[in-house]
């Protein structure tokens, strides 16, 4: 009997960029500390999107290849370890770091709607729900338990698209923090300090604008965990 592998299944493009980046720096056409084209060049030059190619770029950050300075372009990382691009880790990293910049992209148009619908539809039950994870993320802070911070972090958002009582987006929010779930690690890997104060006044904005239906407040600090990314800063 003929026997048939299965086919497997196409890279997105995303990874594809990403990888090619990744060759020219083992060949030596990059170097470490050297600035990358810009993304418009970058999605010219192999003719897909500039948001592919911002996709691919933050999966690299998150990978600890690149690193973004803000009004000057992207980098690789002059701290970079050889060990890193060896295929297996970097492989691992790059499709960890494609799942949370997918989810990250999906999320931030949906939370946006569920924190429109809790400020309309949340009960002090629910706003207690959240104010009590805020504590609790305050206190993962203050012990340095990152991991079980970054956790804290996902319950939240769950809690927030409970309040807003559409248990369609509710599911929908599970089903993205599920994907992110797995790949915490990656995330808590690129955390400082700063960068978890941050993280944490946002969240804290969240839950502040939420409890005083301040639309304007809750749906900035939204904005502002998504237009920069905790994890993808520096």
């Amino acid at each position: 009997m003929l026997r048939l592998a299965k086919l497997a299944p196409p890279k997105r493009k995303s990874l594809q960029v990403a990888e090619i980046l990744l060759d020219k720096l083992r060949r030596g056409e990059l170097d470490a500390g050297a600035k990358l084209p810009s993304e418009r060049e970058l999605a010219e030059a192999m003719e897909v999107s500039r948001a592919v190619v911002r996709e691919a770029l933050n999966s690299l950050q998150m990978a600890g290849v690149v690193e973004r300075r803000v009004g000057s372009g992207n980098y690789i990382r002059k701290d970079l370890d050889a060990a890193l691009l060896a295929p297996g880790p970097i492989n691992h990293d790059l499709d960890a770091g494609v799942n949370i910049v997918e989810a990250i992209e999906a999320r931030h148009a949906l939370d946006l709607a569920v924190t429109k619908l809790a400020l309309e539809n949340s009960q002090p039950a629910d706003i207690e729900m959240m104010q009590s994870v805020i504590g609790e993320m305050r206190e993962a802070l203050d012990g340095n338990h990152r991991r079980h911070y970054l956790e804290l972090t996902l319950q939240f958002h769950v809690v927030v698209a409970r309040a807003g009582g559409n248990s369609v987006l509710e599911r929908l929010v599970v089903e993205l923090i599920d994907l992110v779930r797995p790949h915490v690690w990656l995330i808590e890997r690129n955390y400082t300090d700063d960068i978890s104060e941050e993280s944490f006044c946002i969240h804290k904005a969240m839950a502040d604008g939420i409890e005083r239906r301040d639309e304007k407040m809750a749906l900035e600090a939204v904005a502002l965990h998504y237009r920069e990314y905790p994890s993808l800063q520096r």
